[in-house]
């Protein structure tokens, strides 16, 4: 599996809002060029994942604590 798809996969699991059927699969897919740029900087990621639920999305749906665990996660595939 490409870490795009791995990171597509972190991404549906973490579904701030709940997005749910086939529109799921591809409801994330237009952060993950971004989320690879910033992902050797643990701190930048944190903070993409925060204005892209906040800022983008438009509101916080899920704690900071799942938001440091989605970058733990992504962090991690390239990490292991």
């Amino acid at each position: 599996m490409s870490s795009y798809n791995e990171i597509n996969e972190i991404l549906k699991g973490w579904n701030p809002i709940g997005v749910s059927g086939s529109d799921l699969e591809i409801e994330y897919v237009r952060y993950i060029d971004e989320i690879i740029e910033c992902r050797k900087n643990k701190e930048d990621l944190f903070s993409l994942l925060n204005d892209i639920e906040g800022n983008r999305i438009g509101s916080f749906y899920t704690s900071e604590a799942v938001r440091r665990d989605v970058t733990e996660k992504i962090l991690w595939l390239f990490n292991p």
